[in-house]
């Protein structure tokens, strides 16, 4: 079931808004098959930290607190699965990134404090996390 932000609310009819928070969604990585299992930008962070400890503790051994993402696989598997989600994060939220970049624009001065302070603000730290 999906559920729809009505941004006219809040943004009028301002042009690419809705399509802002909609790509959002889409933009966030999905790690593993649940609907609710789409990383935050602490995912990336948290997954640089793991691997990069394991690498100096010992590489030969896989990062067991990196399981929960990747399951019981070898350890440079995990960096690797890391690389390839991150990437596919790094696509879109650069795509995002501009998409708001340009609405944002496009706004009002209230309007543009609202989105750059909520969606725009989220790509950001994603983008940058990443």
């Amino acid at each position: 079931m999906k559920h729809y932000f009505d941004v006219t609310e809040y943004f009028d009819a301002a042009e690419g808004v809705a399509e802002c928070f909609a790509e959002y969604t889409n933009a966030t990585i999905k790690y593993l098959e649940h609907e609710d299992d789409h990383a935050g930008e602490q995912f990336y962070n948290y997954g640089v930290r793991v691997l990069a400890s394991q690498w100096m503790e010992n590489e030969q051994n896989i990062a067991t607190h990196f399981t929960w993402a990747t399951g019981n696989i070898a350890f440079n598997k995990q960096v690797e699965y890391f690389k390839e989600i991150c990437q596919k994060g790094l696509k879109s939220f650069a795509r995002l990134y501009e998409t708001c970049e340009k609405v944002s624009k496009t706004l009002t001065d209230e309007q543009k404090l609202l989105l750059d302070s909520t969606i725009y603000l989220q790509t950001k730290i994603h983008l940058f996390c990443i």
